[in-house]
């Protein structure tokens, strides 16, 4: 009997060491998730709080317009406006608006010379071109259209683009003034208290010393390089 009693005991005690073993010996194994972590693309910035990069933007060019039908002449309604838009007038009208008589001189000019508005302006020589007159009348349209457009009722044929144009004026030093050509049809008739805008496409500025030609210019686009007066008929 006492011998059965320390073969128990023995082998609890021996039980009692192999448990830990074997489970010491026990093999875990780990299986990674089958759903990567996922990283944003926005991770790389340095803090969530960095400016944004400024997008590069790209010119924006826009097609050339085409020109508006009458665009020609300048945006004026009055001869008054056409005046002040010009800085050449003719000599001894430096300060209103000048009519003359165009119903009876032809092919020659009909108005004093051409000159600068204020005295400090360019000394006009003479005037080699001139471009298509613009006109204006309380009878037609009432604002600046060119004189080849200007088609009142009742005018049997239109006006030539060159009717008003320069002509060179007798003086002691060169010098231009402004004519007409012959009036056909009934045109004369639409010409009384029409507004008329000239505009200089090349002439020659002189050196107010001695009269000698310094500069030769060519105006690109109808600007302020113009006459103006009113035309006067019988």
């Amino acid at each position: 009997m006492k011998s059965a009693v320390v073969f128990a005991l023995t082998l609890l005690i021996i039980g009692c060491h192999a448990v830990p073993q074997v489970i010491s010996q026990k093999k875990y194994s780990y299986t990674p998730s089958p759903t990567p972590y996922y990283y944003s693309q926005y991770t790389s910035s340095p803090s969530p709080y960095a400016p944004a990069p400024t997008p590069k933007v790209e010119p924006t060019t826009y097609p050339t317009p085409a020109p508006t039908p009458g665009s020609y002449c300048p945006p004026v309604y009055s001869c008054k406006d056409a005046f002040a838009k010009c800085k050449f007038t003719f000599d001894g009208y430096s300060t209103s608006v000048p009519a003359f008589s165009v119903d009876k001189v032809i092919d020659r000019s009909f108005t004093p010379r051409i000159v600068s508005k204020t005295p400090y302006g360019p000394l006009v020589g003479h005037v080699d071109s001139t471009g298509q007159a613009c006109v204006v009348s309380q009878y037609y349209q009432r604002r600046a259209v060119p004189i080849s457009l200007f088609r009142p009722a009742g005018l049997s044929q239109s006006f030539s683009p060159s009717f008003f144009k320069s002509f060179g004026y007798p003086y002691y030093h060169q010098a231009s003034g402004i004519g007409r050509e012959t009036a056909q049809g009934n045109q004369a008739i639409f010409l009384k208290d029409v507004c008329v805008i000239v505009p200089l496409t090349a002439y020659q500025v002189l050196s107010p010393k001695d009269f000698r030609v310094i500069d030769n210019i060519h105006p690109t686009s109808f600007g302020s390089d113009c006459v103006a007066f009113i035309a006067r008929t019988a």
